[in-house]
């Protein structure tokens, strides 16, 4: 499988989906004793914007779904992984079905994304990770750059309720992010994406622990017809969830002799954005 081929198919689907969605996270285990002390009360949108920081500190395990609608036809994407925010490493596997042929192998480490396309296990592409932005694989390759999103956060932050996600107690908000505030406030890599394809703001909902973490974010967006979607609309539904916060993660850069050049993929990434479809 080329590069290019390899863009327009596993690329494409993250295009329209974990970046332009990327947002943040969920999960279930850790912190089953009940806090020392009563948590202080935080105002809706304070309890969203801050889940990021709170969210990206250790490590966790990540899963994510993705169920787009391109024109009409339904497409998915599911990834699971393991990230350490701090050290900035980790592993991440897209399988990516009928829209790829197989699965995605990302590795991180040491400033680099691995990139291992479906059926060549022992090729790896690699790619800067300072190079990204502005790339559908931007979320993937550090998952705390998508909870950047939650910058953009309005403040009409509405609390549904008390919600059990996994293992853990949470406190379920449903916001709005302003492509526009985004992008102002330094955003995240998605922003530029957003805006690039028509999209002005995205709604959210984020289930928050009482830690202050987000242990899961679903994000939507409609990207409008245009000649960066082939002149078809595409919306994408995403959930991100972070659980087993403070798992241990290995990861070690592939053997030299496995690894390519990855600049032309970079440069057919970057030509192409994050128009997917």
């Amino acid at each position: 499988m080329r590069p290019s081929r390899f863009a327009s198919t596993a690329l494409g689907a993250l295009a329209s989906a974990a970046l332009l969605a990327g947002c943040g996270s969920s999960s279930d285990s850790s912190s089953s004793a009940a806090p020392a002390t009563t948590p202080v009360a935080v105002a809706p949108a304070a309890a969203v914007r801050d889940a990021q920081a709170k969210t990206a500190t250790g490590s966790s395990k990540i899963d994510l779904t993705t169920a787009a609608d391109v024109a009409g036809t339904q497409q998915s994407v599911k990834g699971t992984g393991a990230f350490d925010y701090a050290a900035k490493k980790g592993t991440f596997t897209l399988e990516l079905g009928a829209m790829g042929g197989g699965a995605l192998q990302e590795r991180i480490v040491d400033g680099v994304l691995y990139l291992s396309p479906p059926g060549q296990a022992t090729t790896f592409y690699s790619l800067p990770l300072k190079d990204l932005a502005g790339t559908p694989l931007a979320g993937t390759a550090d998952p705390s750059s998508a909870l950047a999103t939650l910058d953009g956060v309005t403040d009409d932050v509405r609390e549904v309720g008390k919600e059990q996600v996994r293992d853990a107690e949470t406190t379920h908000y449903t916001a709005t992010v302003d492509v526009a505030k985004l992008a102002a406030a330094g955003g995240s890599a998605s922003s530029k994406a957003l805006t690039d394809s028509g999209v002005a703001t995205v709604p959210v909902e984020v289930w928050v622990d009482a830690e202050g973490r987000a242990r899961r974010v679903v994000s939507k967006v409609s990207i409008p017809a245009s000649a960066k979607t082939n002149n078809m609309p595409v919306d994408t539904t995403t959930t991100i969830e972070l659980y087993d916060f403070g798992t241990p993660v290995s990861v070690t850069a592939p053997p030299k002799s496995q690894v390519k050049d990855g600049t032309p993929l970079l440069k057919q990434l970057k030509a192409r954005g994050t128009s997917g479809a």
